[in-house]
């Protein structure tokens, strides 16, 4: 899981396309209480034409059942069929899904593992996405605290403001995402995202939620 979360950062990090102003802005929470029920979805498009190239949706309907289908750089997969719903804390629910029927295509090999489905998500308000365990971080705004992984990586963060995805914790070289910049207000910690907007647009990345760090990657359709 700890490899998923650190991919799903980058991903995060190089695949959503983001709005922002001029001056220093950090994005605005909409993160609300809701029901699991519903349509949750992300979408991001490529700067050249516009093109959808990173497309992943879930529907929960209330007799258990569901539908997913994703497109992710040219690579399509759908799947249907279950899911359980248990609680990890008092705020994160798990999904388990009970994949009945599954289609994909491999245009694209090196992607087919971005688009086929997780048998387990987590939901936080009105977010689906990954957790990891993140027992007595501090509550400033910027602290030293490393996450290792099983095989001597893992993520920094440092007291000087700055995030680091490493390949070697102990010997750091910012394999990923170099230098840089996260922030934490409250539960959220934002990442310091520099485009061709604005070069100092703060963006969330994760959620502080009991002993854990959730990263949202879907977002609930909100009903007309």
């Amino acid at each position: 899981m700890k490899k998923k979360v650190i991919k799903t950062i980058i991903l995060i990090l190089m695949a959503i396309s983001i709005t922002g102003c001029s001056k220093a802005n950090y994005q605005k929470d909409e993160s609300y209480e809701t029901d699991i029920i519903g349509t949750y979805e992300i979408n991001a498009e490529a700067d050249s034409d516009n093109k959808t190239t990173y497309y992943k949706q879930y529907v929960l309907n209330d007799d258990n059942t569901y539908n997913y289908e994703s497109n992710v750089f040219g690579t399509d997969s759908k799947s249907s069929g279950n899911y359980t719903i248990n609680s990890e804390t008092e705020n994160i629910l798990i999904i388990d899904f009970d994949i009945i029927n599954s289609t994909s295509t491999d245009e694209e090999l090196v992607n087919i593992k971005s688009a086929k489905q997780y048998k387990k998500v987590y939901k936080y308000k009105n977010m689906l996405g990954s957790i990891i365990e993140m027992k007595e971080l501090p509550t400033s705004e910027t602290f030293n605290y490393i996450i290792p992984d099983e095989t001597g990586g893992g993520m920094m963060f440092t007291k000087d403001g700055y995030y680091h995805a490493c390949i070697d914790i102990n010997n750091c070289q910012c394999d990923y995402a170099k230098d840089v910049k996260y922030i934490r207000k409250n539960n959220v910690i934002y990442f310091n995202i520099k485009n061709s907007v604005s070069d100092d647009y703060w963006q969330i990345t994760n959620y502080v939620v009991d002993d854990y760090l959730f990263t949202p990657e879907l977002y609930k359709v909100e009903e007309q």
